[in-house]
């Protein structure tokens, strides 16, 4: 991988994990790995379903790109166990629920080798479980004021 791409963010910094790997990531993230094997290659306007759906196709291009996209989620992943040593990973999102052997099936074969690697899931909450969690967090400050 060319770490000079240096992805601008959606918090306004460069490189982080989410400016190559998140829905909206991913397109920016391809159109730059393209751009470096296919000179004068036009701008892509497709979004990272489409580039997954392609991928899924069969497609030796996008194939290759979901390669690189597996490294890039491997280091973010080893990086977290590396911090925090969960015995489970909960991932969520439109993107690894709608192509989880694109995205979760490919990624861990980049994790760090030395690592042990936790229990990796896909969340059943589509994506509301910052909701639910929120909720009982209220729910146990409201118990906790009774006692």
């Amino acid at each position: 991988m060319d770490t000079t791409w240096n992805l601008p963010c959606g918090c306004r910094g460069t490189g982080h994990w989410e400016a190559y790997a998140s829905g909206t990531g991913i397109p920016n993230f391809f159109q730059a790995w393209r751009e470096e094997r296919i000179e004068s290659e036009p701008k892509s306007t497709l979004n990272a379903g489409q580039i997954l759906n392609i991928a899924d196709q069969g497609s030796p291009l996008f194939g290759s790109f979901c390669d690189e996209l597996a490294k890039i989620n491997g280091r973010g992943l080893s990086s977290v166990i590396a911090a925090y040593n969960p015995d489970l990973i909960v991932m969520d999102g439109p993107i690894v629920r709608n192509y989880p052997s694109l995205i979760a099936g490919r990624m861990t074969e980049y994790i760090d080798h030395y690592l042990t690697i936790p229990e990796i899931r896909i969340s059943v909450l589509e994506g509301k479980a910052p909701l639910l969690g929120a909720s009982v967090s209220a729910f146990q400050a409201l118990e906790r004021r009774k006692l």
